[in-house]
């Protein structure tokens, strides 16, 4: 019997509700590669975070950017731009330290009408803490001390909230913190957040996405486990998969093998962040063994390819496949995560459109005509020229995409949907035959 992960479902349409970390963010992209890899399920997942937003932002959103998709399961975190940074400065002011206080009250007052109406919906809610912010990082920038202890206010919230609410908390605060901590006293340049203080980089996002698999996935987390009794060829074991067709002696010993899930290919993500957290041995092992051997050495190929010479007795104790990425499987695994991929980078530029949209425009997108938003993007970006702002250069540039791009969404729209077709007919995991051959006189 194949488990399915943690409240999803097929056909669940999944958002991921958020800031700039999710906007620009790949842990979700981490969790799709293996929820495609695992279980082949027509899941659809969603990127809904919108750089720069607050709880109130997603309030305002809501209705025509979110619910519009009609979602089954909604990821939420929120917090790094409620806290109000700006206001965390070295001597801070009565108003400064009024600022502080009063955004905490804001955010818990808005993240809980946020759950509210996404519960209204009958929308199954899985509570993200916020991320940290880095005020231990040595480098020349702005720091805003105070902001990371903010932080983990709100992070104590959404641990009540889901208390309160019954609801799944994934606990990305907590983690991150530990580890900055433990490496930076290793090495102080060490930063799992960027150069920014605030967002992650891709070795956090990889913490991020084990961290919320590691929480959502308690039953199936092997990927297969396979054991065959070479004398008598017999299966001993077979989990997550089945084996058939044996045939053969202790010299060529044949079989067939159908895994329910592939590998998800650790080599397409971030190494440094497999150092860090434990993904491959709790998450990720597929591993065959084989009793009863003669002593020797012997060739194990799968569909004729070779995948090395090993000796008896780590044919017994289990090789572990999905180090081998020559495996037919493990090859398929890594055309689903380019696949994956390929949809994060397209939702990323809907996403992009939508933050013109809504923090630049403040516009309802459905409101006005293609040819009206580009006229007042393009006034936005005369205005722009006269500006000062810290952001400037950042804003003409999403302004100027806005400009190039907001009439080909629907063709994005068209790639997204047959890229996530392709995802799922290429994560299907098929039968292969291996084959266990002694290569030398056994005695």
């Amino acid at each position: 019997m194949q488990l399915f992960a943690f409240q999803f479902e097929k056909n669940d349409k999944i958002v991921f509700i958020g800031n700039s970390i999710t906007h620009g963010g790949s842990f979700h992209n981490v969790l799709r590669t293996f929820l495609a890899t695992r279980y082949q399920k027509d899941l659809t997942i969603f990127n809904k975070g919108i750089s720069g937003d607050v709880a109130q932002g997603v309030l305002d959103r809501l209705e025509e950017d979110i619910l519009s998709e009609k979602p089954t399961v909604a990821f939420v975190m929120l917090g790094m731009n409620d806290v109000q940074r700006w206001a965390y400065v070295k001597n801070p002011s009565k108003d400064q330290i009024k600022a502080q206080e009063n955004a905490i009250v804001d955010y818990k007052e808005k993240t809980a009408l946020v759950i509210k109406k996404l519960q209204e919906h009958n929308i199954r809610i899985i509570l993200l803490t916020p991320t940290i912010f880095d005020e231990n990082l040595l480098i020349k920038r702005n720091n805003n001390i105070g902001v990371n202890e903010a932080l983990g206010k709100c992070a104590t919230y959404i641990k009540s909230l889901g208390k309160k609410h019954q609801l799944k908390v994934v606990d990305f605060y907590t983690i991150l913190n530990q580890i900055n901590k433990e490496q930076q006293e290793i090495n102080p340049n060490f930063t799992i957040i960027g150069k920014d203080r605030v967002h992650p980089g891709k070795t956090g996002h990889f913490v991020m996405g084990y961290q919320l698999i590691e929480t959502l996935e308690k039953e199936n987390r092997m990927v297969s486990s396979i054991s065959i009794h070479v004398k008598k060829k017999k299966t001993l074991q077979a989990i997550n998969s089945s084996i058939t067709k044996i045939e053969g002696n202790s010299k060529h010993l044949k079989f067939s093998v159908l895994a329910n899930s592939l590998p998800v290919p650790l080599s397409q993500f971030d190494k440094n962040g497999q150092q860090l957290v434990p993904f491959s041995e709790k998450l990720n092992q597929e591993i065959i063994a084989f009793q009863k051997l003669k002593k020797g050495n012997y060739k194990l190929l799968i569909d004729g390819i070779s995948l090395g010479v090993f000796n008896k007795k780590t044919l017994e104790n289990g090789i572990r496949l999905d180090t081998i990425l020559k495996t037919p499987q493990y090859k398929q695994a890594i055309k689903v995560k380019q696949l994956s991929d390929q949809i994060r980078w397209q939702q990323g530029k809907i996403r992009d459109l939508r933050y013109v949209d809504y923090m630049q425009l403040k516009i309802k997108t459905a409101s006005l005509s293609t040819e009206k938003k580009i006229k007042l993007a393009k006034e936005k970006y005369t205005e722009l020229e006269k500006s000062k702002n810290q952001y400037l250069g950042y804003y003409k540039k999403m302004l100027k995409n806005y400009i190039n791009n907001l009439d080909k969404e629907a063709p994005v729209k068209q790639q997204i949907i047959k890229a996530r077709q392709q995802l799922f007919q290429q994560s299907k995991p098929v039968e292969h035959q291996y084959e266990l051959v002694a290569i030398d006189s056994n005695k």
